[in-house]
């Protein structure tokens, strides 16, 4: 799931075209309830035309297995992507869903596949409009010892335009709600058309294990990828696999982007990637401060990774103001996960910003510890703190013992960018903790706290 938090109006942009008759994507996935009934979800992606029919159609999909069953699946829905806002018109997905008992698929090493024509042209498939476009699945029954059970899938919408000469980063976002190990990896098809797409020295097109695409692409152009999700359980056995099948637009970048993100100071990461810790049993915040890059910059920002996905989640995300015409930004997660979701294996959430012409991710591994009390602020650290927080109103905050002595001014903003809340203290010492005059209502604050020498911002939330 992802959740919208900011969107404005878009400005007409120039994006490498395909063919209006053709789709630009798409993916197969499963799962397997508890009374053994396999439900497929097929999805298709196409570009919207100028004048907003969808370019493809269809009222059932046919996935066929290894052993000669055919499964057809009735169309369900069709919606817009919220990346969309990226491509001009905009991309579509028709998506498609069935189910059949495993007991008739006559086989135990299952592949699934469906095929739909035609693929859009690329420039890394000669004569790829002739090519059917073949997406698959695997499922190993013998290998899966009870059900329910969840094939892997990729939560990430698919990415469709990339800037030329630029490094870039998309994150799939694997997800197994099972809890099962994956691993992602590019496909390359069987046939003589196919080759990588080039690269620049600086950027060499690659996909990590962990599901982190990066490219530096140096022409202009539409490109096709197939990218694979597998899981294995824990001993170490494959178990089931999915594929997605995209076309990627490279465009020559002339403007500048519309934001600028401001990477928190974090000491721990994880392959580049920033680790941080979350407490179970008690609310979390991870904020991330942007700013435009032109007062009319027109900017939407998404997030999404499995904290979503959980049932009775109350993972959330919004962005805030700091002071009302401020170009500043944050963009805010929040999140209580249960004790029980404590694993050895990080949670990974992915803020996505999209400015009208790209969209770049920015992600971010998040451990779940043991619960602990949240009542105190935490001893010799190199930030000041808000505690308890999350709060009931009464907040206490607690002074950085890298800040001077001296004055000290506090201001509060609502997401909405008011200010709410100022208060200018005299002879404050590092390391001292004080109760702030301010009772506050539910919501969710940014503190700004402002001294001689030292500024900081740090989020509130009451509830």
């Amino acid at each position: 799931m992802k959740k919208l938090v900011l969107s404005l109006l878009l400005l007409p942009i120039f994006i490498a075209q395909s063919s209006a008759n053709h789709i630009v994507g798409a993916e197969l996935n499963y799962r397997i309830d508890a009374a053994g009934d396999i439900i497929f979800t097929a999805n298709l992606y196409g570009r919207l035309s100028p004048q907003g029919s969808i370019t493809f159609g269809g009222g059932t999909v046919q996935i066929t297995n290894n052993a000669g069953i055919n499964i057809n699946i009735p169309f369900v829905k069709e919606d817009t992507l919220q990346s969309s806002i990226a491509v001009p018109y905009g991309v579509r997905r028709r998506q498609y869903q069935g189910k059949v008992n495993v007991s008739s698929l006559n086989c135990n090493n299952c592949t699934f596949s469906f095929s739909y024509c035609c693929r859009s042209a690329s420039a890394n498939w000669n004569n790829s409009t002739g090519v059917w476009l073949d997406v698959q699945a695997f499922l190993d029954l013998s290998a899966v010892n009870s059900f329910p059970y969840s094939g892997p899938s990729f939560l990430s919408e698919p990415m469709y335009a990339f800037p030329q000469d630029t490094l870039w980063k998309y994150d799939l976002l694997l997800f197994d709600a099972d809890g099962d190990s994956t691993y992602t990896s590019l496909v390359i098809p069987s046939t003589p058309n196919y080759s990588l797409p080039p690269s620049n020295p600086s950027g060499i097109i690659n996909l990590s294990p962990e599901g982190i695409f990066s490219w530096n692409a140096p022409a202009s152009g539409t490109y096709s990828l197939i990218y694979k999700v597998e899981k294995f359980n824990s001993a170490g056995v494959l178990t089931g696999s999915s594929t997605r099948d995209v076309l990627l637009g490279v465009n020559l970048d002339s403007s500048l982007y519309g934001y600028s993100i401001l990477p928190p100071n974090i000491s721990n990461t994880l392959g580049g990637i920033p680790l941080v810790d979350f407490t179970g049993d008690s609310t979390n915040l991870f904020t991330l401060p942007f700013y435009l890059n032109d007062t009319n910059a027109q900017i939407g920002v998404t997030v999404s990774g499995a904290p979503f996905e959980y049932q009775n989640s109350d993972a959330a995300f919004t962005v805030a103001k700091l002071k009302r015409n401020s170009d500043t930004l944050m963009a805010v997660f929040s999140w209580s996960p249960q004790a029980a979701r404590k694993r050895d294996e990080p949670y990974r959430v992915a803020f996505s910003f999209y400015d009208g012409a790209f969209t770049y991710d920015y992600s971010v591994y998040l451990t779940v510890n043991s619960v602990v009390g949240q009542k105190e602020n935490p001893v010799n650290s190199p930030f000041s703190t808000l505690f308890p927080n999350p709060s009931n109103g009464e907040v206490n905050l607690g002074i950085s013992e890298n800040w001077s002595s001296g004055k000290l001014e506090i201001r509060a903003y609502n997401t909405s960018g008011q200010l709410v809340y100022q208060e200018h203290l005299q002879n404050i010492q590092p390391g001292e903790n004080l109760r702030l005059s301010k009772k506050f209502e539910n919501g969710f604050y940014l503190v700004q706290l402002k001294g001689d020498k030292r500024q900081e911002t740090l989020p509130l939330l009451v509830h």
